[in-house]
Order: structure tokens, then sequence, then C-alpha cells
């Protein structure tokens, strides 16, 4: 690959990963030299890319983790450590781009990139070339538009929304744009990046989906649920409504204030110990549906599943209550 100037220039002050390299914490990436330093040896791995003796395993070349810490990681996290490893790896720098930035960003995407993006930063139209694990885009670049996260090269938000929205599907595009806005980012940004794409390839449909983001929703499932709303014409809704209730104030994801119909959607993170305990949280949502319930709100509740895999399930559902309230 041809050094370009924006790579010399990121070479020249190229870092490492930026994890601790403190012998007490071994949850993270490590290099050779690292695993040396720490417990004594040089790492070797067998056949199936283990060192057993230390219990470590190969990422990338000369990258390795502890086996516990590697299979404790969720997909998300795995995906995310396996550029962060591609980084460390690389000879020369590499810069992360479309969903690649988006996951290291900490965006969600709603599918994880079985290859790392990345773009060399020419100033040329050409498409792509691809080996197994990184697929390298030659679009232009500018220095302003590349920061470092971890310790590895990352197109600025800006950019990453600008580039996801060219080339994801419309509803996948959404999504990261929902959470780009919400998070601070703004439709400008992603605009005046659209207006530099040298030969407009796929700024038609960023625009499209930028035209359909708003940046309330808190989850993409939030966003998928109102895009599945748009697409069927159930209008009339309004996003992140706070309703009074004798048991206090509730916030809901959706509200037809009119006819007193509330939609939710339910994620599975929250049942994961994240946010208290499991039973905790069914018995606050118990309570809060039926403060709601007391309150004259019909409450619908909707899940990955169904928004994903059966969406006229939800939609024949609303089509009924709405209907049912306006009879």
């Amino acid at each position: 690959m041809r050094t370009t100037s924006i790579h010399r220039t990121l070479a020249a002050g190229a870092p490492g990963h930026s994890q601790s390299s403190s012998s007490q914490n071994l949850d993270r990436l490590l290099t050779g030299e690292e695993v040396l330093s720490t417990l004594g040896r040089y790492p070797r791995a067998d056949h199936d890319g283990r060192d057993q003796k230390l219990g470590l395993l190969r990422i990338e070349r000369n990258v390795w983790a502890p086996c516990s810490w590697w299979l404790s990681l969720k997909p998300w996290q795995r995906c995310e450590q396996e550029h962060y490893a591609l980084s460390m790896a690389a000879r020369r720098p590499l810069i992360f781009c479309r969903e690649s930035a988006a996951l290291l960003h900490g965006w969600p995407v709603l599918t994880l990139p079985r290859r790392a993006y990345t773009i060399i930063g020419h100033h040329g139209t050409r498409s792509h070339r691809t080996d197994r694990r990184v697929q390298a885009h030659s679009w232009s670049l500018g220095k302003a538009e590349v920061q470092t996260l971890g310790g590895a090269f990352v197109t600025t938000p800006a950019r990453t929304a600008a580039d996801c929205a060219r080339e994801l599907a419309v509803r996948d595009a959404v999504v990261v744009l929902d959470h780009y806005v919400r998070v601070g980012g703004t439709r400008e940004g992603v605009e005046a990046v659209l207006q530099t794409v040298p030969n407009r390839r796929g700024v038609r449909r960023a625009l499209a989906a930028l035209a359909r983001s708003n940046g309330l929703a808190e989850s993409p499932g939030e966003t998928l649920s109102r895009l599945v709303l748009e697409d069927h014409a159930l209008l009339g809704f309004e996003q992140q409504v706070t309703i009074a209730t004798a048991g206090g104030r509730h916030r809901v994801d959706f509200a037809w204030v009119k006819e007193r119909v509330v939609l939710e959607f339910d994620g599975g993170v929250k049942y994961t110990g994240q946010f208290g305990t499991p039973e905790a949280i069914i018995r606050a949502e118990r309570q809060r549906e039926k403060d709601l319930t007391n309150a004259g709100w019909r409450v619908i509740r909707v899940n990955w599943d169904t928004i994903v895999r059966s969406p006229l399930i939800l939609v024949e559902l609303l089509r009924a209550e709405l209907g049912r309230v306006g009879r």
C-alpha cells in the first residue's frame, strides 16, 4: 500500500494501544513483548492459536489476549477488540471508517462488520481493495477528519456518520444517525461532509437517511420501531413523552396523546443486571404500567424479536387499538 501524505503524518506520531501495561491487569490485549516482560516468557501458539501454559489466545500477529477475558466479552466487545488488535499488528497505521469507526466510537451498529473497514486517504474515487480481514476504501480524507481512540486511528464522528449513511441500507444508517444526533452531532455536520464527496456516490441515499433521523431514540430498537410506524403510516405519535400519573411521572418511548395509547420498546439489555437486578427491573416495569393503566392509558409493548422479524404483528395491533379508540 502506497504511503500517502496523511499516512506519513499519522505514522510520525502513531501511538500504540492505550491500555495500561500494568502486570496487575491482564484483561486486555498484549503484545508479545508485553507478555515477555509481564509473564517472563514470550508466548508461543499451538495449532489452535493458544498458548496453553500462559493461558493466552493469539488474536493477530504478535497480539495476544488472556483466554478467560476474551471468552467473557460480548460479541460487539470482541469485534471492537479485534479492530484494536489489527491496529496494533499493522505495519502502517490503519484508519478505521464506516461501521468500524462507529463501533470504536461506541455507537450501535445493527450488523457487526465482518471485515475491518479502513480508508486509505487518496484523492481518488476507486472503490476499494480487500483481503480476508480488511476492506480498504480509496476515498479522499482530510487530516482534520481523523482522530485517535484507544490508540487507533478513526474517522471523526461527522465523517463516520456520513460514510455510514452513504454505504449502509437506510434502516441501518438511520440507527447510526439517530445515535450520532442524540449524543450531540448535527445534521449540518454530516451535510458538510457529504458536500465534499467527489463523485456524489451514495449521497442521495445518505440524505434520505438523514431526513429520517431525529436523535430522539435511546436505543436501536426505538429507532427501528419508529421506522416501522412511519413505513405503515401509523403517525401522530410523540417520542420521549413524560406522563403524570398518581404514582409519579413516567417517560414513555412513543405516545399517541389524544388516543391515550403508549408504545414501549423492551430491550433485553435492561434485564442483564447492568441497571439493577432483573427482578427489580420487572417489578418497576409492572408498577409503571399499572400507574399508566390507572391513568387511562393503554400500554403496548414490543420487543426486538417482533420489531425485526414480525413487525406486522405490531402494526396490526396498533391499528386495531388506535381504530378502537377512534370509534
